[in-house]
């Protein structure tokens, strides 16, 4: 009770801070009506006029100055209404967002498969915790290492389930729904070789071996994963996942991901940070 009491005047204080401009139209409208009715303009109406009457070029001004008054009034309702539609639009978006998040990933050799062309493969299990599909998920593969001109660069790749027949296409990747439980997505691991015609993407494990045997001297190698996907208002979110850094091998030694990297997941801001370096 006594609560309630005491947030009363605090809630009529705040009502008055908002609209004081609304509240002195409204009382003033209230004395002319009053005035007019009452007094047939007598105490205050008839007196403008006369006073406007002798004064035309102070009056003037006095009505300009009411007229700005009025669109400053114009002005603050917009102002207001367009703050409330930012408002309802963020409420919204949070009612259509996907939470996106990867429980696991994994690098697959498939150097001794004969049934696949890819030497290694990226397997990660995704899950989707938000209350809208997630769509177009893809992998950025984004590389990094000292030379002048890079042969190799970033490539991105569309995510595939794993399980045969029960993924749909949304656009260039895969979609997760939040009415799904974990779900495996893999993808050939892949950066882009900027010397083939079309830009065509290359086997990591040949990148690799082919940027150490260059003969620049080069000591480390390092690449970024990183999980892209867009929410149901078409906006793209991304989600920084490892950096793998290689290191040039002592003698003529063939050279996988999955085997020579140190890996080491981005959780924290510094790796984010670096993230950003190799993407440039």
């Amino acid at each position: 009770m006594n609560d309630s009491g005491s947030n009363n005047p605090q809630s009529i204080l705040r009502f008055i801070s908002i609209r004081w401009v609304e509240l002195l139209g409204f009382i003033f409208l209230i004395a002319i009506a009053i005035d007019h009715g009452i007094y047939a303009g007598d105490k205050f109406i008839n007196s403008v006029t006369t006073w406007a009457s002798e004064n035309n070029g102070l009056a003037s001004v006095i009505l300009s100055t009411g007229l700005l008054f009025a669109y400053l009034l114009q002005f603050r309702s917009q102002d207001r209404q367009r703050v409330l539609m930012e408002q309802q639009k963020q409420i919204m978006n949070a009612g259509y967002t996907p939470l996106i998040g990867v429980i696991q990933q994994d690098l697959e050799d498939h150097s001794t498969n004969p049934k696949t062309s890819e030497t290694e493969s990226l397997k990660l299990t995704i899950v989707n915790r938000g209350n809208s599909l997630a769509t177009d998920l893809e992998v950025h593969f984004l590389i990094t290492y000292d030379a002048h001109n890079q042969r190799y660069t970033n490539h991105s790749g569309p995510l595939r389930r794993t399980e045969d027949g029960v993924w749909w296409n949304s656009g260039s990747g895969g979609s997760l729904s939040p009415e799904e439980s974990e779900v495996e997505f893999h993808i050939p691991v892949e950066v882009t070789d900027t010397k083939c015609s079309q830009n065509e993407p290359t086997d990591i494990a040949d990148a690799i071996n082919d940027i150490f045997d260059s003969g620049n001297s080069i000591d480390e190698i390092e690449i970024a994963t990183q999980l892209r996907y867009q929410d149901a208002k078409g906006n793209q979110k991304e989600i920084d996942l490892t950096i793998y850094t290689i290191q040039s091998p002592n003698g003529d030694i063939e050279l996988k991901l999955s085997s020579a990297a140190d890996e080491r997941p981005v959780r924290e801001s510094k790796y984010s940070d670096e993230v950003d370096r190799i993407r440039t």
